[in-house]
């Protein structure tokens, strides 16, 4: 059986000083939205910055237990992973094959 899509178009008359406070609205949230996503692009850039200087510097372990300079607390948190001991469950009874 073929699908079939349908829209449906519903016009609004909006009055010209509403049509204009909305426009004014929706161009300033947009400009925010631009300016947010700059500023987070930026943050992610001095974070790469940041923990470039203290690989430079040979410093990392430093970074990843915390540094407190000026006010500013830095550290990093690296990720971690694991595998799973099949084995080590099976024999603590947890599970059972």
């Amino acid at each position: 059986m073929p699908n079939v899509t349908t829209t449906q178009t519903e016009t609004v008359k909006l009055t010209a000083s509403l049509k204009r406070k909305l426009l004014l609205k929706l161009r300033t949230f947009e400009e925010l939205h631009t300016q947010i996503a700059a500023a987070k692009a930026a943050q992610a850039g001095l974070k790469t910055d940041i923990e470039k200087l203290f690989v430079d510097v040979g410093e990392f372990e430093a970074l990843q237990a915390g540094v407190k300079i000026d006010g500013f607390a830095v550290n990093h948190i690296s990720g971690t992973s694991t595998k799973l001991d099949k084995e080590f469950i099976l024999a603590q009874g947890w599970m059972t094959a």
